[in-house]
């Protein structure tokens, strides 16, 4: 079902009014979440200037054997993400980069994608030439997709989330939709910015929308410290 809201200025102030009159200790409930994001912060610089991996990484023979330290899956948990090395073989990753080059070159899509908006939308560039390619379909992308390895790191990540909630099974994890994405090439010694930093999710849509806001009923009841990001429940 879609959202649909004919007033958006008004639809805030309403959700808004809601929220503080079900939470009248807000603004301390607000100190404590800031209080714990600053903890993290300090952790997260520690472990950076000790030399350690602030993201997580995992090493992709431990995935298809299934010896993922639990210790390790909890830490991607905690940040929110991880590196996953060795998925494939330089040799074969190596090719699918050399294909997807000569592809290029093949149907002079720098020329052809120079003035791109695209382009312009992901990063200042300081030269005409594109690095990302509305190229979603070329032999080496849909190799890459398709590949049980990648099959095998996806079932993976899937698997971080809790599937079930109160009796409700919300996904199967073990189902891997492929997402289809674009080409995107930096060049060796690129002077552009490349991707920007950004976010891709919502912003009012997320709270304004009654279900969703279930995703973060711990959060706006105050009991924050019990919520999952990993939680499934609702999101679908």
């Amino acid at each position: 079902m879609s959202l649909v809201i004919e007033n958006l200025p008004e639809a805030i102030r309403t959700t808004k009014q809601g929220l503080r009159a079900a939470l009248p200790e807000y603004k301390e409930v607000f100190r404590e979440v800031e209080a714990e994001m600053r903890g993290r912060v300090e952790e997260i610089v520690t472990e950076r200037e000790s030399g350690h991996d602030v993201i997580p990484v995992v090493q992709y023979p431990d995935i298809a054997s299934g010896r993922v330290p639990a210790e390790l899956m909890g830490k991607v948990r905690s940040r929110g993400a991880c590196a996953v090395r060795g998925t494939f073989s330089r040799e074969v990753a190596v090719g699918f980069d050399d294909e997807i080059a000569a592809y290029v070159e093949r149907n002079d899509l720098d020329a052809k994608l120079a003035n791109r908006a695209e382009d312009k939308y992901f990063g200042t560039l300081a030269s005409a030439k594109p690095q990302i390619y509305g190229i979603y379909w070329s032999r080496a992308q849909v190799e890459a997709r398709q590949s049980e390895s990648l099959t095998n790191v996806r079932v993976f990540l899937n698997n971080l989330w809790r599937a079930e909630s109160d009796g409700v099974r919300y996904i199967n994890p073990d189902e891997t939709p492929a997402y289809v994405d674009r080409i995107r090439r930096r060049p060796p010694g690129s002077a552009s910015l490349g991707l920007s930093p950004h976010v891709d999710g919502g912003s009012v849509e997320r709270w304004l929308d009654e279900n969703f806001r279930k995703v973060y009923r711990s959060v706006f009841s105050g009991n924050w410290r019990k919520y999952s990001a990993f939680d499934v429940a609702f999101r679908p």
